[in-house]
């Protein structure tokens, strides 16, 4: 029912059933469960749920900048000039001087080492890189030509070309010779190296 249309005989409620019902009732004819007031389950009641789904909303992003704030600025007491600093600066919309700033504070924050372990780096050490797998698919020779080539993952090389941290020294009939690191090395033909 909506509030517009409010129907003065019907100013009692049952909880359960969920249905409205004349004034002078006193129990739900259905399941036998006294009966509320109608202004107060709309209105007072209604209200209240509103106001406390709210408050519940407003509670939780206060709690998350809380535990941000504290998490930063409320642990490093060395660096809370250098976060009040970066923070004037976003104020005087000068973003990228007081992005440096703040993020120079954050550095040296003590859980920083912890976040950046999760999302992949490990202070004193470098990222690892991987190394690319490569594979020998294919060899074209032919004895009276000098331009044999060879398939290595889905590029042709010739002997001479460069690939990846190797070079292509020669192509025989069945395999390549590299040359990696100052060392030479023979490829046969379906073998993967990295």
């Amino acid at each position: 029912m909506e509030k517009r249309k409010l129907n003065k005989n019907l100013l009692k409620y049952c909880t359960a059933c969920k249905e409205y019902f004349p004034n002078a009732w006193r129990n739900c004819p259905t399941c036998k469960k006294e009966l509320k007031s109608f202004y107060l389950e709309y209105y007072v009641i209604g209200f209240f749920r509103k106001v406390i789904g709210i408050f519940k909303r407003i509670l939780f992003f206060i709690i998350i900048i809380f535990l941000c704030m504290y998490g930063t600025y409320g642990i490093q007491k060395n660096e809370r000039t250098q976060y009040i600093r970066g923070f004037n600066l976003l104020i005087s919309k000068k973003f990228r001087a007081g992005w440096e700033e703040i993020k120079g504070a954050l550095i040296e924050n003590p859980l920083y080492k912890y976040v950046k372990s999760l999302t992949g780096g490990v202070p004193g050490k470098s990222p690892e890189v991987k190394k690319e797998k490569y594979s020998l698919r294919d060899v074209y020779f032919d004895i009276n030509s000098k331009k044999n080539s060879a398939l290595i993952n889905s590029r042709v090389v010739f002997e001479g070309d460069s690939m990846g941290d190797f070079k292509v020294i020669r192509i025989n009939i069945d395999s390549i010779d590299i040359e990696t690191n100052g060392k030479a090395e023979n490829i046969k033909f379906g073998r993967s190296w990295s």
